[in-house]
């Protein structure tokens, strides 16, 4: 489908209260930068920057320097659509690169397995297969993640909702808030949003996930059940 079209119509549908950050004009201007993997339906921690950029741009705060992250190389990379393919040979190879915020940041993961734990924002996967180096941004798809930067106390807290599109978006946000919080809506079944924003004292709710899962009736019905209409 024509996306540019599919996300004028969603933003249309939103009231003034809803901050509407206009990502499709924003990647095209880097079209011809490495955005978006190739054996992959993800983008690229480049393409998740721009992102960050313009959610910055829109809402009044200064973004980061790319040139502040760690380059992190994790190397050879083969996604979703590699394996799908039936000429994997034709195929040219991904590079997986990840950026680690600079500050005092504690992390802590909470999964449907082990309970809460403390780890890394990035977890260095470069001696993990090629299939699996998606896993360096925040360890994969937990139902909540919560990164503390220690270094702005009196800052703002914000949940992105997300689903793995958001990985990689997450640990830009370190820069701008004290608390980001990483809420996977396909795990996530603690509370509603609403629950959670006044438990949490959240000041933003940013939605970042792909744009297919806007047009399913499923994921709808996630959404439904997250937000508290049914």
């Amino acid at each position: 489908d024509d996306q540019e079209a599919t996300l004028d119509y969603i933003l249309s549908k939103m009231n003034d209260n809803v901050v509407k950050v206009d990502m499709f004009h924003r990647l095209v201007e880097h079209n011809d930068e490495y955005i978006y993997f190739r054996t992959d339906h993800h983008w690229t921690a480049l393409g998740a920057y721009y992102a960050y950029q313009e959610i910055c741009a829109m809402t009044g705060m200064e973004a980061a320097p790319l040139e502040n992250f760690e380059v992190w190389d994790q190397g050879d990379f083969t996604g979703t659509l590699y394996f799908e393919s039936t000429k994997r040979n034709q195929l040219r190879i991904d590079t997986c690169i990840a950026y680690n915020p600079p500050g005092d940041l504690t992390t802590y993961i909470t999964d449907d397995k082990y309970g809460t734990f403390e780890t890394e924002v990035l977890t260095d996967m470069t001696n993990a297969g090629m299939h699996a180096k998606y896993y360096v941004f925040l360890y994969g798809d937990n139902a909540l993640t919560e990164i503390i930067n220690h270094d702005i106390p009196e800052g703002r807290n914000c949940v992105v909702v997300k689903d793995s599109f958001g990985n990689p978006l997450v640990p830009f946000l370190t820069q701008n808030y004290h608390k980001v919080y990483a809420l996977d809506f396909r795990h996530y079944r603690t509370m509603n949003l609403q629950s959670f924003v006044e438990a949490y004292e959240i000041d933003d709710v940013i939605f970042g996930h792909m744009l297919g899962m806007s047009q399913s009736d499923d994921v709808n019905k996630l959404f439904e059940r997250l937000c508290g209409f049914k």
